[in-house]
């Protein structure tokens, strides 16, 4: 607006606006690296100079403003004239007479840049007054006389912090109050100055200024020295290079080092010394431009001292080698990948870096930037891809974010220390920050603690914090879980064990808490200062002697002086470095004998102590007095971990065994209250925190006094009182999220129930409360208890049963192996084979737990599916259903039961086993459920609804109507309602729900069931018997066994389809290279890997019985087990040392288990007389478009012959090998009503797409499943389907027994004869005479169902011992009961 709208060669008293917009836009243009504000700036800034008076103080600011735009725009564009313009306009200026009075000793450019940015900063106050211009100038320039000279373009963090202050102070201050703070600053700086005239409100804002300094707010200083020198330099200047080692640690302790020496310049009051700058390291300033995706957010009022550059500037060692002359073997491997990694990251604005975390594949690009980056070999490729780098991405960005910091974590956690061992550090970092949020993140935190255990060598300080750390965590996550693990617990109670022993700390009931304590100092010290093992040796033995002086009490009892202790020693280790950190400790050891035993120190007591007043400044502000005394501590925290692990341990070595009844009692103990009461505090509490301040007092006093004694005075020694308490945990509904780095909240809050003071100097003696002052109520302990010898042996039982353990896992396959494997790499971790015992322990129960969560998540996803997704009113078309069952229940119904086998016992398995298949059958039997013990009205409407149901053809037909789907959906919607209503009323609770494994036992009421499961080489059978189910692992089928006997067969059966009934012998067990298996041996293996093992568990191999004393057994194959002939599994059938199925009982199949009972209740309602049975026959010799079949009239001449002649149905008038032959599917469901017996000798067909449209073949079309379900048929017995296939199941949904066979028995015939493949025509008929020989045997009797059954296994023997091969007698079942 300004530059439209004024004419500043006629106006030019606007200067001043126009040189606070240059000024402006020059921020704006730093702030976002957008060329069109810097453009703005140039020119209103060569409009200002065209106005100024030439050799004015004005025209010189003007000038090198403009110089410094024109510079900015060169080193971000590379556009040569942009330079050569500033090099002219600064020259220009540098002909001024007045110039002189800009430069100083600092150097001359240097100087005017830096006088001149500054001046920027004030403009608007001292701009429009030449004289306060002047002034200004004089000021800034006398510091910079006051400070040495840089040389060669190098500088040290002093000479840079002087600069950084005097920004800061322009920024922050009026304008008498700022001449006054540079006045302090300049009289601070100048060597033997002890005057200071300045006011105490100068002194306060220069100190306020010192605060501000930190090592980012350098940025401007770095900045403006960098234009200075890149203009001296003619436009060249050392780039940035991201080989250097990375010096950011070095430079924040040259900076802390600087800040303290000017600290104590400023507030230094006796005659002073020289300022020895030259004692600062040198450091050359490397830069290259910045570059911003997306402009920056405007910060109009940014932080004092903050400062966004359009340069990356950094500072560099001058004596650091860079990457090219680091000799061989200083940086190998992956150190050295980190170490360019670093640097690369390093110099990135935080929009970068938020660019890198929100698009994690850019990560690639970044690296393509360093040639180190690209080389192409395997390691250098696994390194690229590794999680590390956005981890640590991450935390270069902001690691006090929490939810960047869990995302850190998450990152980390899928990285091997092993092969990337320079992310060590930065993943105890991640574990040490994501430990805060104990809430959701304790277990994430172990997981990384446990990998950095992984990594360390036994013995080392390190590999002793990592263990008391992993086994502080695991406590913390013990309580943090809703699912509480024992065997995590007890892990963390080996640990805590293996700990003791390194240490070497005894006894360990007492020295508990010194050992947790320590541990977290250690950690500190690591984290933060990278402490060596050599000065962590010394922290340990330092330590040792400071808590040696505190009293020891008996759990859950403290000291405040414990607990200050504890906090002070553990704000100190997280803020020291190690030098000042040592002697703090030696200090604060003193001042603790002092206090506690009134031990007077003596004139050597302080000799390892440099300077003792710096060590107790350090221990008073950086410990003591750093925090107030509160019981939600972390100290508090880690005293309580110590407590429980001292009860636990002590409960268990009374009672062997018994940590989960202990556990379990404790965990009830902690009350949980709600937040907001966990903030409240307690009489008891208030007074005790009254208490805890005269003993920090005290303490404090003590520390004074030693600081008294190590100048030479003399000191006097106060009784004093020592405030001991009892205390209780409770835990809190919600963690309160930590405020900073050195605050600590946990789940739990702790109280004090019970308070007393005791003297100490005094002459009573010692004043620890686990001897003379022993508190009444405390938990008595023998320090002499040993660690018990096995803390889990009676309850691990308890927690895993017997028959769950050592089983596989649908989570971590092969994990029976992995858990009692101790050489395994899971657990190959530097420690003793105790704890790594207890390792695995925990990890199998973990797995467990695991199993049956995820048991539990699919066992609710069976239920969704039966009752909302395919049962669901909202889509009733059975077109639908059909592609659902097809979808969604193969897997389904394998890995559901599989998990609850594995995790929850073989009863919860039998009943997901049944409620996960069969989908199909069971929502049509549901219309055939009895509802008359409902009340009347109920079962009424519920009748009447099921009725129309069934009038309902969309239950049996593919495609229907739109209308007829509606009125569908309508009576579903209905039907759903009146049964929830029923399920209501008490005792119809489960009302067409699945059943409980109680009612399925009543499947095995005639003999035992064997369920055949599970997929991906986990296979089991399951035994149900009246009284309950057991398990047998089938432990041969792995590797895809099964699947190959399925092949097998498969392609067995297609080649004897292949064979003419009149080839000869010879040429039909000819066999080609490649050719499939001889059906002998996959029977034979199918005896060997599933039968046998389940008849050796049942104990039917250990005696062998007569024929007559076999029992029957039904076979429930599941999965790829439903096309397997287990019934006819063996070898050397019919030898004297045949071991086969038909030796031992008698087989039958059943799709479900509760087909099998609703088959038997059926029976049992109306058990038939053998005399009133009809049956009805019906052939089919010829078919068009199929083959003929002419010994199906042969077939129903025998059985007319076989079946008495008032038990048989005629289709018309004649012999029955008259009039059932080639009759019409019309005729056939007009005879259906009167049948007792179906018997079919025709083709079937099975259709996979619509289920109900498989049937059998008649003469003018398919009799189907659709049709004969819908037929009523009263008296249905038997099936005999002499039909090829008829037991033959879906390739695609096995488990739904989409088949003839299943389809007769859910129809309603309580027992099917069929085949599994196709049979020989030859053996039909022959097999159809001697079952009804058997069936028709006493005409008088009720029907025996079991006559059926044994009536068919004696023809298949009978079949076997002529010789027939098992091609053909191995394909027909029985299916029902």
């Amino acid at each position: 607006m300004i530059l439209d709208s004024i004419d500043l060669s006629r106006e030019p008293g606007y200067s001043f606006f126009f040189h606070l917009s240059a000024t402006g836009s020059v921020e704006i243009f730093e702030e976002t690296t957008n060329l069109h504000y810097l453009n703005l700036a140039i020119d209103l800034l060569e409009l200002t100079l065209a106005v100024d008076d030439a050799g004015s103080h004005h025209h010189i600011l003007t000038s090198v403003s403009l110089a410094s735009a024109y510079l900015q725009h060169y080193l971000l564009e590379k556009h040569a004239p942009a330079l050569e313009s500033a090099l002219e306009i600064f020259h220009g200026a540098h002909q001024s007479p007045s110039i002189l009075q800009w430069t100083s000793n600092f150097g001359d450019t240097r100087s005017i840049f830096i006088i001149v940015d500054v001046l920027r900063l004030r403009y608007d106050d001292l701009g429009p007054r030449s004289e306060d211009l002047l002034r200004g100038v004089k000021a800034v320039k006398s510091i910079l006389n006051s400070v040495l000279p840089p040389s060669d373009f190098k500088y040290t963090a002093f000479q840079v912090l002087v600069v950084s202050v005097i920004f800061i102070l322009s920024q922050a201050l009026s304008r008498d109050k700022w001449f006054e703070a540079l006045s302090l600053l300049q009289e601070a700086l100048i060597e033997g100055s002890s005057s200071r005239t300045s006011s105490p409100d100068a002194h306060d804002a220069l100190s306020a200024a010192l605060d501000c300094c930190i090592p980012s707010s350098s940025a401007k200083t770095l900045c403006i020295l960098h234009l200075a020198d890149t203009l001296d330099r003619r436009g060249d200047f050392p780039a940035l290079d991201r080989n250097t080692y990375d010096v950011q640690r070095g430079w924040d302790e040259e900076w802390e080092s600087a800040l303290s020496f000017l600290r104590s310049k400023i507030n230094y009051s006796s005659p002073s010394t020289a300022v020895v700058t030259n004692s600062f390291q040198i450091f050359e300033l490397q830069a290259e431009s910045a570059y911003r995706r997306e402009p920056g957010r405007l910060n109009w009022k940014p932080p004092i001292g903050s400062h966004k550059c359009t340069f990356v500037v950094a500072p560099a060692f001058v004596n650091t080698m860079n990457a090219s002359e680091t000799p061989d073997g200083v940086l190998e491997g992956h150190h050295r990948f980190f170490h360019h990694l670093k640097a690369l990251i390093k110099p990135l604005t935080d929009d970068e870096l938020d660019y890198l975390i929100q698009n994690p594949e850019t990560v690639q690009d970044l690296l393509s930037m360093s040639a180190f980056f690209r080389s192409s070999d395997d390691t250098m490729a696994y390194w690229k891809r590794s999680p590390g780098i956005l981890a640590y991405v991450i935390m270069k960005r902001d690691p006090t974010h929490a939810a960047r910091v869990k995302e850190a974590a998450r990152s980390m956690l899928q990285v091997n220390l092993q092969l990337e061992p320079a992310y060590t550090h930065l993943s105890l970092s991640i574990a040490s920050d994501v430990r805060r949020y104990e809430e959701d993140c304790a277990d994430t935190a172990s997981r990384l603690f446990k990998e950095f255990l992984r990594v360390q060598q036994r013995g080392t300080p390190r590999h002793l914090f990592a263990i008391i750390e992993l086994a502080s965590g695991y406590i913390a996550e013990y309580f943090a879980s809703t699912k509480r693990r024992t065997t995590l617990f007890v892990l963390a109670l080996e640990l805590f064990r293996e700990a003791t022993l390194i240490t070497g700390y005894e006894p360990w009931t007492v020295e508990a808490r010194k050992i947790m304590v320590l541990g977290r100092i250690l950690r500190f010290r690591y984290r933060f200062f990278e402490d060596p093992d050599e000065s962590m040796e010394t922290t340990i033995a330092l330590f040792g002697n400071l808590w040696d002086m505190l009293p020891a009490g008996p759990p859950f009892t403290a000291s405040v002086l414990e607990v200050v202790a504890t906090q002070t020693v553990i704000y100190l280790a997280q803020r020291l470095p190690s030098d000042r950190w040592h002697a703090a400790l030696r200090l604060f050891t003193i001042a603790l004998d002092l206090q506690v035993f009134g031990s007077m120190p003596e004139e050597d007591s302080f000799k390892d102590i440099e300077d003792v007043g710096a060590a107790a400044e350090d221990l008073l502000n950086k410990g003591h007095d750093a925090g107030v005394f509160l019981l939600p501590s972390e100290a508090m925290c880690t005293i309580h971990t110590s407590d429980i692990i001292r009860t636990i341990v002590l409960d268990c070595s009374r009672h062997s065994g018994m940590v989960h009844l202990v556990l379990h009692l404790y965990s009830k103990s902690l009350r949980i209250i709600p937040l907001d009461m966990g903030t409240r505090r307690t009489e008891k509490e208030r007074e005790l925190l009254l208490l805890a301040e005269t003993e920090r007092a005290a303490l404090r006093s003590s520390l004074l006094l030693c600081v008294q004694k190590a100048s030479g005075g003399e000191i006097w020694c106060e009784e004093s009182a020592m405030t001991i308490f009892n205390y209780r945990a409770v835990r809190i509904t919600r963690q309160i999220r930590p405020s900073s780095g050195l605050s600590h909240v946990c789940l739990l809050r702790y109280y004090p129930i019970l308070t007393r003071q005791v003297y100490t100097n005094d002459s009573d003696g010692d004043p620890s409360p686990s001897s003379s002052h022993h508190l009444e109520g405390t938990i008595e302990f023998d320090p002499g208890t040993p660690w018990p010898d096995d803390l889990l042996s009676r309850s691990l039982n308890a927690l895993v049963p017997d028959d769950l353990r050592n089983l596989p896992s649908t989570v971590v396959p092969g994990v029976q192996d992995l858990t009692v494997d101790q050489i395994q790499e899971l657990f190959d971790m530097p420690l003793e084979a105790r704890t790594i015992k207890a390792f695995m322990d925990d990890a199998d129960l973990e797995i467990r737990s695991t199993e049956g969560d995820m048991s539990r998540i699919s066992e609710r996803i069976v239920h969704h599916m039966g009752e909302k997704t395919y049962f669901s009113a909202h889509d009733v078309r059975l077109e639908k259903r059909v592609k659902q069952l097809k979808k969604l229940t193969p897997d389904l119904s394998r890995l559901v039961p599989l998990q609850a086998l594995l995790s929850r016992g073989p009863e919860r398995c039998l009943e997901l086993l049944e409620a996960s298949r069969s989908f199909f059958w069971s929502r049509l039997l549901r219309l055939r459920t009895s509802f008359d013990d409902l009340p009347h009205e109920l079962a009424s409407d519920l009748k009447q609804v099921v009725h129309a149901l069934e009038e309902c053809t969309s239950q049996t037909v593919t495609s229907v109507p739109k209308e007829e789907v509606g009125k569908q959906w309508e009576l579903e919607t209905h039907f759903a309602r009146l049964l929830n209503q029923a399920r209501k009323i008490p005792g119809f609770e489960r009302l067409l729900k699945p059943k409980t494994p109680e009612m399925l036992f009543r499947a095995a009421a005639e003999g035992p069931v064997v369920v055949l499961m599970g997929m991906s080489s986990m296979y089991a059978a399951l035994v149900v018997r009246q009284n309950g189910a057991e398990a047998v692992f089938l432990k041969g089928l792995v590797d895809g066994v099964l699947e190959k006997l399925v092949l097998g067969l498969n392609g067995a059966t297609n080649d004897t389809s292949r064979v003419a009934r009149d080839v000869d012998t010879e040429r039909y067990v000819r066999r080609s290279r490649g050719a499939t298996p001889l059906y002998e041996t996959l029977l034979a293996s199918l005896w060997q890997l599933i039968v046998k093992p389940v008849f050796d568990f049942m104990g039917l191999t250990s005696t062998s019985g007569s024929i007559t004393e076999r029992q029957r057994l039904w076979w429930c194959p599941t999965g790829r087990f439903a096309f397997l002939p287990v019934h006819a599994a063996g070898i050397n059938f019919g030898k004297a040392n045949g071991e086969y199925t038909s030796k031992y009982v008698v087989s039958s199949y059943t799709p479900t288990l509760s087909a099998l009972i609703s088959a038997r209740l059926q029976n049992a309602s109306s058990p038939p007389i053998v005399k009133d049975l009809k049956t009805l026959i019906l052939a089919q010799p010829t078919t068009n478009g199929h083959q003929d079949l002419p010994m199906t009239l042969h077939e129903l001449e025998l059985v007319e012959k076989t079946i008495p002649p008032p038990s048989l149905l005629h289709v018309g008038n004649g012999r029955i090998s008259e009039t059932n032959i080639n009759r019409t599917v019309g005729e056939a469901m007009e005879h259906l009503s009167q049948a007792s017996i179906l018997h079919l000798a025709c083709h079937g067909h099975q259709d996979r797409i619509d289920p109900l449209s498989s049937g059998f073949e008649l003469q003018d079309g398919r009799l189907t499943i659709a049709k004969l379900i819908s037929s009523q048929m009263p008296h249905a017995v038997l099936a005999f389907l002499s039909a090829c296939e008829s037991a033959s199941n879906d390739l695609d949904v096995p488990d739904e027994a989409l088949n003839l066979a299943a389809a007769m028995l859910y129809a309603g015939f309580r027992s099917v004869i069929g085949t599994m493949w196709t049979m020989n025509d030859d053996d039909g008929p022959e097999v159809a005479c001697m079952i009804y020989k058997e069936l028709f045997k006493s005409p008088d009797d009720h029907l025996d169902p079991k006559v059926i059954a044994r009536a068919l296994d004696s023809a298949v023997r009978n079949l076997q011992a002529k010789g027939v091969p098992p091609s053909r007698w191995a394909t027909y079942i029985h299916v029902g009961i």
